[in-house]
């Protein structure tokens, strides 16, 4: 918790370091011509991004069908869930474990199947960024406007970005973890060790009849995370389009891309707090010249991400107080 608060004012020291070398007057007349019409676009498109990535989660959970029911369920599961990662101390896994408990008590998804999708549904997230962050990589790579050490940074963070992600994937797809854990079964601990090797060995082979029985399932959920990030990039494009200064669908990529590549690399701070800021301060302002629509551009998806919030803390509230299905 400690740590927490601490990562929490570095972000505000981080905003207000940003705040200090902007214009901040341009960016309040840039954020008061932001049409109502124009807010709505941006909150349906986030609401669309959403809705495929969760499209992608209902695809790790063998035990339910993809019709819109089941789909309208893990929607509201995930909204609180990820609304609770955001409020509570525990970086970006506070509200991993309600998720598990709603899927349970409202929908009779045991306890093991709930863990597994949601390990999955996250390893098939960040593979559809990377795969989204190599377009974006590309397009910045080739675009002058951009700082040499902007693109150096981003070539080295998607580089130890995937290189985790691999590991991770062969982790879960090959048994690691239980096979490291055998190591200790002769010890002073050994039952408990036992039972836990089994519990993981569980997890485990659902993680291998999804990745390698049903690779159609697998390829398309990887597909609906990539489609997930392009639309989470028209909302960019629309926020920019918001605050006065349009850009093209190119440069929006490449303003994602790098803002994306920079929460997954601050996930210790809360919200990545002044980092994501930063981040489309400095890509946005080298792409249109007006750092200032960057800043109102970020104060924006950050009003969008409040919203969100409260929106998934009420249906939390609304989840975890039940027990039946709806």
């Amino acid at each position: 918790m400690l740590m927490r608060l601490l990562y929490f004012l570095i972000g505000i020291g981080l905003l207000v370091w940003i705040g200090s070398s902007v214009d901040l007057p341009a960016v309040a007349v840039q954020l008061q011509q932001v049409a109502p019409s124009l807010v709505l676009a941006i909150i349906a498109a986030y609401f669309l991004a959403f809705l495929i990535d969760t499209m992608s989660w209902q695809l790790t959970l063998p035990s339910i069908d993809m019709k819109l029911r089941w789909l309208w369920r893990l929607w509201r599961v995930r909204m609180a869930g990820e609304a609770l990662n955001s409020a509570l101390p525990m970086a970006s896994l506070g509200g991993e474990p309600a998720k598990v408990l709603m899927l349970k008590r409202r929908h009779g998804i045991g306890l093991s199947e709930a863990t597994a999708s949601l390990v999955m549904a996250r390893t098939i997230n960040l593979i559809g960024l990377i795969l989204f962050l190599v377009a974006a990589l590309a397009l910045a790579l080739g675009d002058e406007r951009l700082p040499e050490n902007a693109k150096t940074a981003s070539a080295i963070g998607l580089g130890a970005l995937l290189t985790g992600v691999a590991g991770f994937f062969i982790v879960q797809s090959n048994g690691v973890s239980s096979w490291l854990l055998g190591f200790f079964r002769n010890g002073r601990l050994a039952d408990r060790i036992g039972s836990l090797i089994g519990h993981i060995r569980e997890l485990e082979d659902r993680f291998a009849s999804f990745y390698a029985r049903t690779p159609g399932r697998f390829a398309l959920a990887v597909l609906l995370a990539l489609i997930n990030w392009v639309v989470g990039t028209v909302e960019l494009w629309l926020t920019m389009r918001a605050v006065g200064v349009p850009v093209s669908f190119s440069d929006a990529v490449i303003i994602e891309g790098v803002t994306q590549l920079v929460r997954t690399g601050s996930f210790f701070i809360p919200l990545s707090l002044g980092a994501q800021e930063g981040a489309i301060v400095l890509i946005a302002g080298s792409l249109t010249g007006s750092p200032s629509a960057g800043l109102a551009a970020a104060l924006v998806r950050r009003a969008r991400e409040l919203l969100w919030i409260v929106w998934g803390l009420w249906l939390g509230r609304d989840l975890l107080s039940k027990k039946t299905a709806d």
